[in-house]
């Protein structure tokens, strides 16, 4: 037993040394890493809760364990000394771990009423901060809460750069000597530093603290810049595991320094700031792709209103030829429009317009375009030329507004010739038979008739179709279209194949089948495809009389 009694004190020890070294572990750690919240619960002296006999029974047995101890240690001295050593150790033990577990009890709940404080406080800028639906407004706003609830002197938010990071923000107002930190400063490398973004404290109680270990200048350098700035608290700004930027705060206004405490509600309020900052983007991308949406609609339904004013193409017979439009497509991407006007003598007008502009705004157009150009055409019967000066003449169209694309057209059928001026925008081709097979003539054209760079007097070309001639007019989204994977893509070339592939079909066949051609070609495409309009003249074919 006296040998039990003498290894008794080795024991203790060897269980109370680690147990020091893991406090001492959670004592530098703490603040850089992770947090360790230890708390002791005594009994309450309260009349409402009288204490039990645990606290006494703990007491009791360290009591004894001290007891213990003392007669073991005083094995060669008397038996009454030894024992009354004994009571004297005991009692001094119970009096004084009684003293010390109450002053932990104290400090404990001093410690957890200001951590409550501190939480609370972070809650409540937490709060104010999601009440802010303008992004923009965000980052001043928490500069401005952690200022007042660290009772700081002045606040200074520093965002990255291209290079450095520079003053942004600062409240209540910037400082007389504002500086800036470069991305490789010691200060940006420890504020990122392994394992993980933390705070800075670089003064305390007015004396400079030495935050980083590099060169000793450089640190030098970088303290008297802080010292500047009367920076005595650094917490990074962290958006996706990087530094973005960090707050810098001056000395507390109350004497003292931050607290643990303290510079976790810091940090727990710049982590709100991001997180509100994110959603609120978030949401401000959202309702202006809803809005963009709304009016994206509200657009096209006027212009579907609105396109119940146009009217709609003129039934027309030419004589000898036949004569088929096709029209397709959406209106989302360069709105179209083309009509077919009855003229005196059987002839016909032929109008091909294109507008890159919205959808409500080209269609307003469209129809002044189609109004002027019906009179127009009718009143000056075959003087294209001065029948679009006429038109250009009334346009009333505001400055700056997009250019109108235009091909105006007449078919006489007596002469089965086309006239046409300027057609730049959509030059018809010209499919003629011959002994080698067909031949393609483009027929060539100078800018729009309305175009702002063409002069007034327009060039008129006549084009006779002979015996069998086919005559294509088409805009670009017919000769040139997407999604197409084959080793040959579609131009204008493979419509004119697809054309003479078909010519012995009726002529609305004709349309319909080239149609269906680029649509197969297009496959998923098709849906979004712009506006088409493919108009085709054919001469049909004379009968010969054979006379014996």
């Amino acid at each position: 037993m006296r040998d039990v009694i003498q290894f008794l004190p080795s024991l203790i020890w060897l269980l109370l040394v680690p147990l020091l070294l893991l406090c001492i572990l959670t004592l530098v750690f703490s603040t850089r890493v992770f947090y360790v919240q230890a708390r002791f619960a005594w009994w309450n002296r309260g009349a409402a809760n009288p204490p039990g006999l645990e606290p006494y029974l703990l007491l009791a047995a360290i009591s004894s364990i001290s007891a213990v101890l003392v007669f073991g240690l005083t094995a060669r001295e008397d038996t009454n000394l030894r024992l009354a050593l004994m009571g004297v150790a005991a009692a001094t033990t119970w009096v004084l771990f009684d003293w010390l577990i109450r002053q932990i009890i104290a400090w404990t709940l001093s410690m957890d009423a200001e951590t409550r404080q501190w939480r609370d406080k972070a809650q409540a800028a937490g709060e104010a901060l999601r009440a802010i639906r303008e992004p923009n407004a965000i980052r001043p706003t928490t500069t401005r809460l952690l200022r007042e609830g660290l009772g700081a002197k002045s606040a200074s938010l520093y965002v990255r750069g291209s290079e450095d990071f520079m003053p942004v923000h600062h409240d209540p107002s910037p400082p007389s000597t504002p500086v800036v930190f470069g991305g490789q400063s010691l200060l940006a490398k420890e504020l990122a530093r392994f394992p993980g973004p933390h705070s800075i404290v670089t003064a305390r109680g007015g004396r400079p603290l030495a935050w980083s270990k590099g060169p000793a200048i450089q640190l030098a350098v970088e303290q008297e810049q802080l010292r500047a700035m009367e920076a005595h608290l650094i917490v990074p700004l962290v958006v996706g595991r990087v530094l973005s930027g960090f707050y810098l705060f001056g000395p507390p206004e109350a004497a003292g320094s931050y607290s643990s405490a303290a510079i976790r509600y810091a940090e727990a309020v710049v982590r709100q700031s991001t997180d509100r900052l994110f959603y609120a983007r978030q949401a401000q991308e959202l309702a202006e792709l809803r809005a963009a949406e709304a009016r994206r609609a509200a657009s096209q339904e006027f212009g579907v209103s609105a396109r119940k004013y146009l009217l709609p193409p003129e039934s027309v017979e030419l004589g000898q030829v036949e004569f088929a439009v096709g029209w397709w497509g959406s209106e989302h991407n360069r709105p179209l429009f083309y009509d077919v006007i009855a003229l005196p003598r059987r002839a016909a007008g032929l109008l091909l317009a294109e507008i890159e502009a919205p959808e409500r705004d080209a269609v307003v157009r469209f129809v002044q375009l189609q109004a002027l150009i019906r009179s127009r055409f009718r009143a000056y019967d075959e003087d294209l030329s001065a029948m679009l000066s006429s038109v250009r003449r009334a346009l009333t169209w505001p400055e700056g507004a997009p250019p109108v694309r235009l091909f105006v057209a007449r078919f006489n059928p007596e002469s089965q010739s086309l006239t046409y001026v300027n057609a730049g925008f959509c030059p018809p081709m010209l499919l003629r038979r011959s002994e080698t097979g067909a031949d393609l003539l483009r027929l060539q054209g100078q800018v729009s008739p309305l175009d702002p760079k063409c002069e007034s007097a327009w060039m008129e070309r006549p084009v006779r179709l002979g015996n069998g001639d086919m005559m294509v007019i088409a805009n670009d989204a017919v000769t040139r279209i997407a999604g197409t994977d084959d080793a040959e893509p579609w131009s204008e070339g493979r419509l004119i194949d697809t054309l003479l592939g078909w010519e012995d079909q009726p002529i609305g066949d004709l349309v319909g089948l080239a149609r269906k051609t680029i649509e197969e070609r297009e496959g998923p495409l098709a849906a979004a495809a712009p506006p088409r309009v493919l108009m085709v003249l054919r001469a049909r074919q004379r009968q010969v009389s054979l006379v014996e």
